[in-house]
């Protein structure tokens, strides 16, 4: 701990505080960071999961240096650059009449069975399965704990919502079909923002350029 603090104190090492969503976290940045950190030993990342609103709040208040959020999230004033789609799709089990479909329309789901998790206060997550006519807005939300969500339709328990990138890399050990939303809010793009890009630290700006390319 104190030879730790004793590189913070003569400049040897930074710190740069990111904040990410599920989406960005669990499927995009593992790879980028593991390269970036390996090529900069001397540059420590604090990094947390957030929610999108909460992380363009807190890049705008200036408590995080960077944030990966989605773009309906950003607020006015941020500096924002594209990182990731992050289309939503529709996960069925390999066997269902849905799977062979290259798109649905969402009233096409409605009457059928939804797994999915719900947010719920302090962290916890609540099951929410075989609903029948799940409302269009509760089954967006359904990416939160989207391995999960994977499993569970793989097994026949309902269809789900979740994030493509999620969706192709469950496919590859689960018996899933997938299958493209016809509907404009499963189009999601995550987003790169900060306050300014000139005004980074040294270290968060090379941070910065290495996940803007």
């Amino acid at each position: 701990m104190r030879g730790e603090l004793s590189a913070y104190s003569r400049g040897l090492k930074a710190s740069v505080r990111v904040l990410a969503n599920t989406a960005a976290l669990s499927e995009h940045l593992p790879r980028l960071l593991a390269g970036f950190l390996a090529a900069n030993p001397t540059i420590d990342l604090d990094l947390e999961d957030r929610e999108s609103p909460a992380i363009a709040a807190a890049v705008a208040a200036g408590d995080a240096d960077i944030g990966i959020a989605s773009q309906a999230a950003l607020a006015d004033g941020l500096e924002s650059h594209p990182f990731r789609p992050d289309r939503l799709v529709l996960i069925t089990p390999a066997g269902h009449r849905l799977a062979r479909r290259r798109q649905v329309g969402f009233v096409e789901l409605l009457g059928l069975d939804f797994v999915g998790l719900r947010a719920a206060p302090r962290s916890t997550a609540t099951w929410r399965c075989r609903r029948p006519g799940w409302p269009r807005h509760e089954a967006a939300r359904a990416g939160e704990q989207s391995d999960a969500v994977c499993v569970m339709a793989a097994a026949g328990v309902g269809i789900g919502i979740v994030p493509e990138a999620t969706a192709r890399r469950q496919r590859r050990g689960l018996p899933l079909g997938i299958v493209r939303i016809a509907e404009p809010w499963a189009d999601r793009q995550l987003m790169l923002c900060v306050r300014d890009s000139r005004r980074l630290s040294r270290p968060a700006k090379k941070l910065f350029d290495a996940l803007r390319s």
